[in-house]
Parts: C-alpha cells; sequence; structure tokens
C-alpha cells in the first residue's frame, strides 16, 4: 500500500514538472512568435538608418518609438555586450550583464531568452534576436561574423501571466466537457456493473438471514459480482439441503423420543407394579434364613436373596430414572455425607484387599442440597470405583477443594483401576450404557441428573489401565456454579 502511494507520488511529480517544462517551452515559442514581426521592422529600419541616414538617426526613431504593451524597452547591442542604442537612453554605451552571463558558444543565430526575473520583483524575459551580417553590412562590419548585433527586448511578466491565462482556460475548456463525460460514464458503470449487483446480493443475503433459504440471486454478467452472487447461491443451496436433512434428523430423534418416552412409562408402571412383589420375596428369604440356621440348602436361598436384591437394585433404578424425586433443599455438608459413605464400605472394601483414603481438605463444604440425592450419588461412584479395581492392589481416593474464588467446592473420586476408552468415556453418561456384565447403565446417568438439579456438573479423566477420576463441582452456599479454575483435586493412579 506504502509503495502503492509512494509511486503515485512519484509519478504526479514527474507529471507535474513534466507539465511545466512543456508549458516553459510552449511559451518561448510564444515569446519569439511574438517579437518576430516587431523584430524584422527593426531590423529593416536599422540597415536603412545605416546606409542613408547616421546613427544618431536610428537613436531617436528608437527613442519614440512606441512598442507593443508588454515590452518594457528596446536595446541595440553589440557582439561585445554594449548597449549602442535603446530606448532608455541612459543605457547607452552601458554593457548588458544578462548578455554578458550567457555562454559566448549560444550565442548563435536563434533567438535568446533568459528569465531576469528577481525575488519579490514581477517576472520578466529578456529576448535577443540576432542581426544577420548582410552584404550590405560588410562594409563596416566586415564578413568575418555572421552576426554583428542583437536587438533586446525586455518582455513583462504580464504577457506571459496574460497568456498562461488564455492557455489555461483553453485547456478547462477541453477538460471541462472530458471530466464531465469520464464522470457520467464512471457513474453509470457503477450503477449498472457495482451498485446494482451489490444491492441484489445484499438483499438476498438479508433474506437468507431471516430465514428464506429459498432466494436464488439473479446478476447478469462476468465478474466478481457475478462470482459473489454464485457462491451466495450455492451457499444458500447448501444451507437449504442442510435444513431439510436437520429437519427430517429432528423429526426421526422427537418419534424416538416419544416412543423411549412410552416405553419408559411402560417400564416405570412394570418396575412400579414388580417393586412390592419382589421386596416381598426378599423379606421372606430374609426371614427363611434368619430362622433356619441349619438349612441344607442354605447357599441357594443365599444366591436367592442376592438375586432378589439385584432385582430390587434394578427395579429402584428404572424407577429413579422414570421418576426421578424433587430435591428437598437444606444446608448439608459434603464431608459429612462423604465420611458417612466411606465408614459404611469401607470395611466391605477392605474385605476384598480394596484400600479407601479420604483427603477432605477443602476450607468450606456447606452447600443447598437433598442429604439423600448426594448420598445416592457418591455411593454410585464409589462402587463403579470399587468394581473397576482389582482385588489385592485397588485403591481408591476422595478428595475435596475450593476454587480460587471460593464459591466453589470440587468433589473429586479416584481408582487405579481398568480405566475408560476413548470411544466409551463419550457415552458413559447415555442411559442404559453400560460395560458391566450386570447393570442397568443408568446409574451414572442418574448421578448426573442429580448433580445438575444442585447447580453442579460432573467432569471425568480416565486413561486405559491407569484409573478413572470423578470430578464433581458444586456451588458454595447455594450460588450458581461458575467457570472457575480448581485447584487440582489429586488425580488417578
Amino acid at each position: 500500500m506504502l509503495g502503492a502511494l509512494g509511486l503515485i507520488f512519484v509519478l504526479g511529480g514527474m507529471m507535474t514538472f513534466g507539465a511545466g517544462w512543456i508549458r516553459e517551452e510552449l511559451f518561448h515559442q510564444w515569446i519569439v512568435l511574438f517579437v518576430t514581426p516587431l523584430n524584422s521592422i527593426l531590423t529593416t529600419h536599422i540597415e536603412h538608418c545605416m546606409q542613408v541616414h547616421t546613427p544618431a538617426h536610428f537613436q531617436e526613431f528608437i527613442y519614440h518609438v512606441q512598442v507593443t504593451e508588454g515590452i518594457s524597452s528596446i536595446s541595440v547591442i553589440t557582439v561585445d555586450g554594449r548597449t549602442a542604442f535603446s530606448s532608455k537612453p541612459d543605457r547607452v554605451n552601458t554593457f548588458d550583464s544578462v548578455f554578458l552571463n550567457v555562454p559566448q558558444k549560444t550565442r548563435n543565430e536563434r533567438i535568446l531568452i533568459r528569465d531576469v526575473s528577481g525575488a519579490g520583483r514581477a517576472r520578466l524575459h529578456q529576448v535577443y534576436a540576432p542581426i544577420q551580417n548582410k552584404p550590405q553590412c560588410w562594409k563596416c562590419h566586415g564578413q568575418d561574423h555572421p552576426v554583428i548585433g542583437y536587438l533586446a527586448y525586455a518582455i513583462q511578466g504580464n504577457i506571459e501571466s496574460r497568456s498562461r491565462r488564455i492557455l489555461t482556460l483553453y485547456d478547462l475548456m477541453r477538460i471541462i466537457p472530458i471530466i464531465l463525460i469520464v464522470a457520467v460514464f464512471t457513474l453509470l458503470v457503477h450503477r449498472f456493473a457495482f451498485q446494482k449487483p451489490f444491492s441484489a446480493i445484499l438483499k438476498g443475503v438479508n433474506s437468507i438471514e431471516g430465514g428464506n433459504l429459498d432466494t436464488h440471486i439473479k446478476v447478469f454478467g462476468p465478474g466478481e459480482m457475478g462470482r459473489l452472487a454464485e457462491s451466495v447461491n450455492r451457499m444458500a443451496e447448501r444451507l437449504r439441503d442442510a435444513q431439510s436433512q436437520l429437519s427430517r434428523m429432528h423429526k426421526q430423534e422427537m418419534d424416538r423420543a416419544g416412543q423411549l418416552a412410552t416405553v419408559g412409562e411402560l417400564a416405570a408402571s412394570v418396575a412400579h407394579e414388580l417393586k412390592n412383589p419382589v421386596m416381598g420375596i426378599g423379606n421372606a428369604l430374609e426371614i427363611i434364613l434368619e430362622e433356619n440356621t441349619e438349612l441344607k440348602e442354605k447357599e441357594i436361598f443365599e444366591e436367592m436373596r442376592a438375586e432378589v436384591a439385584r432385582m430390587a437394585k434394578t427395579i429402584q433404578d428404572l424407577l429413579d430414572f422414570a421418576r426421578p424425586r424433587e430435591p428437598e433443599f437444606a444446608p448439608v455438608d459434603l464431608h459429612e455425607i462423604l465420611r458417612h459413605v466411606a465408614r459404611f464400605y469401607k470395611e466391605q472394601f477392605h474385605h476384598e484387599s480394596v484400600i479407601l483414603t479420604e483427603e477432605l481438605s477443602a476450607p468450606a463444604a456447606t452447600i443447598y442440597g437433598d442429604e439423600e440425592l448426594l448420598k445416592q450419588v457418591f455411593v454410585n461412584l464409589l462402587l463403579n470405583a470399587f468394581q473397576a479395581c482389582a482385588p489385592g492392589s485397588g485403591r481408591i481416593g476422595m478428595h475435596s477443594a475450593n476454587s480460587a474464588d471460593k464459591k466453589l467446592i470440587a468433589i473429586a473420586i479416584n481408582d487405579n483401576g481398568k480405566g475408560i476408552s476413548a470411544g466409551d468415556i463419550d457415552r458413559i453418561f447415555k442411559p442404559f450404557f453400560t460395560t458391566k456384565h450386570r447393570g442397568t447403565g443408568l446409574g451414572l446417568s442418574v448421578s448426573r441428573s442429580i448433580v445438575e438439579q444442585h447447580g453442579g456438573k460432573v467432569r471425568v479423566q480416565s486413561s486405559v489401565g491407569k484409573g478413572t477420576e470423578f470430578v464433581i463441582e458444586f456451588p458454595l452456599n447455594g450460588e450458581a456454579p461458575v467457570n472457575s479454575e480448581m485447584n487440582n483435586p489429586h488425580s488417578a493412579g
């Protein structure tokens, strides 16, 4: 950009200089044409006076001659620069300093023009027209020199100014119509080649932005505007196809969602009807085992009790997913809930040689929440961690930390189990997705719903063969959660 501007300035300066030089040359040519007739008359009169009269007669003549307006003086200069005759007698026998400064080699048979304007003075040109040495002059001047003197004219600046004004007016008379024609042509080109197509494209884009994807922009002719219109039309066509595809997908998803809702209602109804009989069977098995400690089929009844318990849990998961209850909010201490859950399961984990450690060091841990629902979340995460660990070498950790601005608390539960593959980690919160041989795949989905009901969010990091870490963030003191960088709880390992 700067280079282009510099080039424009250089070209503009060169054109300005060239125009000035051409004008100066044209003015000099005009001066030559201006003095040529007068120069011819004076040369003839000098010859006549020198042949018939005396030099004094020519001096008298040149003193009284009425010269043209713009010529301030006329003089006759000898070849050595002395003024022989002049319309201003005080200059006779004086030397012309301007002429003496003219190099000898340029004093030829051509008319010489010198600008003798000084600072603060009107412009003045000195014109020197050579007087040719003719045969009638040989008697006095000999034949050695082709020029025997010069007629000197002092041309005032008003002549130049007047000529320049005439030339400028002439130029304007020629340029103004050309400018008008170019301006009209430019406006027409701009109107039909740019403004009209651009307005059509802008109108089309606004229509597309307003949702009318059937818009088609009609721009005739090649060029950038035509290609732009074609690009916008192609974009609208692709958007129209994408919208159509999204509409079909949305309809399919809505139909599927309706089907799932119907199935969910049916499953909830079935689960509700099965809950009481299953619980009755479970209680009956408990009574049988308690009253018959020496029962030969005890192992069979134990297995039956375990399977009934699993059925009861599955039924409860379905009910929790299909008909989640509204939380009953109250101030609760997350540390107390975590310690209670840890105490309940620590002995079971220890029996399988899985170590559970607690580092609940967050200064603030009180939130508004439902204690029973929060227990359900932490129990589910602890059991998942326990099931992922290998017996004999498993480690599960629970950690807490506050955010830097003290507005959030993060609870991290990690393990050194088998981990979750990258392909499964984005699906673990989807209903009915599970990698276990037994299970409904609803635990994590229900847990995340409970966390979100409390204004929190769940993050998970996992590496296959190294372990998994779930981090749950809750707003403290009932405040809504914010995106705040947490103090990094201990990672899984």
